[in-house]
Parts: structure tokens; C-alpha cells; sequence
């Protein structure tokens, strides 16, 4: 009875054709094992004979097996066993989840009550064999349990992921952050069909009505989820996003609190809070929002740019320079915070700085066409006009497609007493942007 997929592990979401067509690759060779998703990566690799990835002086150890030699004709590679899981009961409904493991014809799924399939006989998963085959049970269990001792004592490493991806995938069904709150905690999810039905519905219709803008019937959708006793951080924040839409920002704010105390190092839930606290007047409870996102989330430089914005917005520039002077610090390779800081520095009236910070800004990043132009703007001010040509040049030949670029480069050229040479910038600003007054003035102004 699920409709969709990833509540469940039974065959009907785990077994997926594996196809492959392609330098060798025998035609109508058809290999009888089980293979995995882990088997991929090292057969991919196998046919196009790419060296595997070195980890110090040796050859990374990988999961899977390659398939390419049998695909070309050669003996199968010998049987392994394969690990599956969903987590999607735990993390958005807070029952338990449940663990797979795949040797050969059985398979064993670990739940509140496991489940043990002999698949060659019953392919359909309809008798549970738990209990007449108990030996074979526990050494499925006990193999399990092994797996999922090492995964919980592997570090983690890498990056922090992008929360907007993050959120992306979330609203696809893909990720979660932690475990969802509900009245009938672990509960095995094969007694918990007709919920998750009625609560992946909501969720589902929720999502779908906010990103159609309608945001009123999004919150009273996405309200159900809480009448039903399910809590998570994903609802609070999906709840919080359809109240900001609806321009109910102190309602807002309620939910990213809530959705930040259940994952708070979510930098991007803390970003979402101050938003909202801004929004209803409470530039204190902004800042607050964001320092304490900071702690939470250390890694997250969005909350220390947001947190210069909110200063520099409040006049209190001096402020802002020693936050992002702390964070340039942290990150001496981002061009955005170098831009920032320039601004910031252009305020206080030390224009030397402000330029000097936009030039380590365009070195990081070349490609920044926004860098560029703003490092035009910067020398124009100071009348270094010649610098502040090239810049604009370098902007325009970056991003031809913004009027600003275009028009820039002709007030430069302009200054230098070139009006012929800046008309037709003026007149490619208007072209990109027809509403554009100050190129039309100028042009004005130069006769037509």
C-alpha cells in the first residue's frame, strides 16, 4: 500500500534493472547475481579504463565490485552481500527506520518486526520467514549489525552541504536532517501505512501549493502534519517559509525557531529566522538570530555576511567592518566577503582600503563581473578614470548582458572626453534595459 516510494525496502522500490550498452559490453550477456548500486562506480571506471582514485600511496578501497570483466564474457565476479536502509520513517515522521541486507535468494529487513524473504521462491515479499528460519535470521542480523557498526564509527568529513540543496532534496523526499518528533516514537512503519498516506499527502500538497505561491492554503496544509502529532524540523520550516510568504512573519519566525532548536546546525534556518525577526521590526532579534546561528553553525559564513548587511542597514558600519574583517579572516579565498568589506570600508570613509579590498576581490575571482564593475565604480569615485575604464571593460566583456556593465563603460569613456566613443555603450544599456533613465539622459544630453 505505498504509493510512492522510500517508506518501505521491499523489492518493488530496491530492484532496478541494471543496463549496460557499450565498448565491452557483450551483446546479450546477462549476468545472473545480484548487483548493487555500490558495484557501479568500479565498473564505470573498469570500462573506461580510468585509474581508481589513490588515497596516499594506495589504490582506494572501494565498496563495490567490478563488473566490467564478466559484462565482456569473462566468469561473474563472486556473490556479495548488499546493504539497504530508508530512513524516511525516522527522520519525517519519527518511527523507526529500517536496515536491509541482501546474500543472495534472502533477505533480511530490521525493523520492530524483522522480516526475512526468500526471494527466489517469493519474489512478492508475502511470507515472512522470521520465525521458521530463526539460524538463518540471526546470521543476517548479526552480518547487519557489522555493517552498521562500522558506518557508526567512520568519520564523517567534507564540506557542510549547500542548504539550499539541502532543502531542494528535502522537498523531494531524498534527505532529512534529524529525527522527526511523534507521539508513537519507532514505531515500525508497517503499522503506520495509512499516517505516513495521509501525512506524505500533506506534506506533498503543501509543497506544491507553496511553490505555486499559494501560500495561505500551503500553512493551513502543512498545519495538519502538527495535528497529527508529527513534528520535525523540516515541517517547522516549511511551515515558516508558507507564514513568510503569507507576510505572517512573527508566525514565521515561531516555526524557524522551532525547526532551529530541532537542527541547529542548519545555518540556513538560522538565515531564515533573522528574515523574518527583520522583517517584523526586530533587527536585535535579527542579530541575535545570526550570532547564535554562528555558534551553532560555525562553518556557515552566510550568517556573518548577513550579520554585516543587518549592521550596515542600522548605520552601524564600524560594526559591520569588524565582523566581516573576522570572516575574511576565516575565509581568505572569498572574493564576496573581500566585496563586502569594501563597501563597508567605502562608508567609513577609507576609500584606499575599499579599493584595495576589491582588488584582492577581482584576483580570487576573475570571473566576477560584479567585482570588476564595482571596482570601476570605486576608481571612478577617487577620478583614477583610465583604471576605472579597463575595469568596466573587463565587467562588460564578462556579462554583456547588464545594462549597468554598458553604461558604466560609457560615462567612463565620457569623462575622458570620448562622447563618441561612449554613445553606443549608452545605447546597448537602453537596448538591455529600455527603462533605463540615466543612459537615456545621457544620450539626451549628446544630442538624440
Amino acid at each position: 500500500r505505498e504509493l510512492l516510494h522510500g517508506f518501505f525496502a521491499y523489492e518493488t522500490t530496491l530492484r532496478v534493472p541494471l543496463i549496460l550498452r557499450g565498448p565491452g559490453v557483450t551483446p546479450g550477456r546477462r549476468l545472473e547475481q545480484v548487483s548493487g548500486l555500490v558495484d557501479l562506480y568500479p565498473t564505470v571506471l573498469d570500462l573506461l579504463a580510468v585509474p581508481r582514485p589513490v588515497v596516499g600511496v594506495a589504490g582506494l578501497d572501494l565498496s563495490g565490485r567490478s563488473l566490467s570483466a564478466a559484462l565482456g564474457g569473462a566468469e561473474e565476479p563472486p556473490s556479495t552481500p548488499f546493504y539497504g536502509e530508508t530512513l524516511v520513517p525516522k527522520l519525517k515522521f519519527g518511527w523507526s527506520d529500517l536496515r536491509v541486507l541482501r546474500d543472495g535468494r534472502y533477505k533480511y529487513i530490521q525493523a520492530p518486526r524483522p522480516e526475512l524473504y526468500d526471494l527466489q521462491t517469493d519474489p512478492g515479499e508475502t511470507t515472512n520467514l522470521v520465525i521458521n528460519e530463526r539460524a538463518r535470521g540471526r546470521d543476517l542480523r548479526a552480518a547487519l549489525a557489522e555493517i552498521l557498526d562500522h558506518e557508526r564509527l567512520s568519520p564523517v568529513s567534507g564540506a557542510a552541504p549547500d542548504s539550499e540543496l539541502v532543502e531542494q532534496l528535502g522537498a523531494l523526499g531524498y534527505v532529512g536532517s534529524v529525527t522527526a518528533e511523534t507521539a508513537t516514537p519507532d514505531a515500525d512503519p508497517k503499522d503506520k501505512i495509512a499516517e505516513f498516506r495521509a501525512a506524505n499527502a500533506a506534506m506533498r500538497e503543501g509543497l506544491t501549493l507553496f511553490h505555486r505561491g499559494e501560500y495561505e492554503a500551503s500553512a493551513s496544509r502543512l498545519q495538519e502534519l502538527i495535528e497529527l502529532g508529527i513534528q520535525s524540523s523540516e515541517i517547522h520550516l516549511d511551515l515558516g517559509r508558507a507564514h513568510f510568504g503569507a507576510g505572517r512573519f512573527g508566525e514565521a519566525a515561531k516555526h524557524f525557531l522551532e525547526a532551529a532548536a530541532r537542527a541547529p546546525g542548519d545555518g540556513g534556518i538560522w538565515l531564515r529566522l533573522a528574515a523574518a525577526r527583520a522583517r517584523s521590526a526586530d533587527r536585535e532579534g535579527a542579530l541575535e538570530a545570526l550570532r547564535t546561528g554562528q555558534v551553532r553553525a560555525p562553518k556557515d559564513l552566510s550568517l556573518r555576511k548577513e550579520e554585516a548587511r543587518q549592521l550596515r542597514l542600522a548605520g552601524r558600519a564600524a560594526e559591520a567592518r569588524g565582523v566581516l574583517e573576522a570572516s575574511v579572516a576565516l575565509a581568505p579565498d572569498d572574493a564576496f566577503l573581500r566585496a563586502g568589506l569594501s563597501e563597508v570600508l567605502r562608508d567609513l570613509g577609507d576609500i584606499d582600503g575599499a579599493v584595495e579590498r576589491l582588488r584582492e576581490a577581482v584576483e580570487i575571482e576573475p570571473t566576477g563581473a560584479e567585482y570588476w564593475n564595482a571596482l570601476g565604480m570605486m576608481l571612478g569615485g577617487t577620478g583614477e578614470l583610465a583604471e576605472a575604464e579597463s575595469a568596466f571593460r573587463e565587467a562588460w566583456r564578462l556579462d554583456d548582458r547588464d545594462h549597468r556593465h554598458a553604461f558604466n563603460l560609457g560615462l567612463a569613456l565620457l569623462r575622458q572626453g570620448q562622447p563618441v566613443e561612449a554613445r553606443p555603450f549608452f545605447e546597448r544599456s537602453l537596448e538591455i534595459k529600455p527603462d533605463f533613465q540615466p543612459a537615456r539622459d545621457q544620450l539626451t544630453a549628446l544630442g538624440g
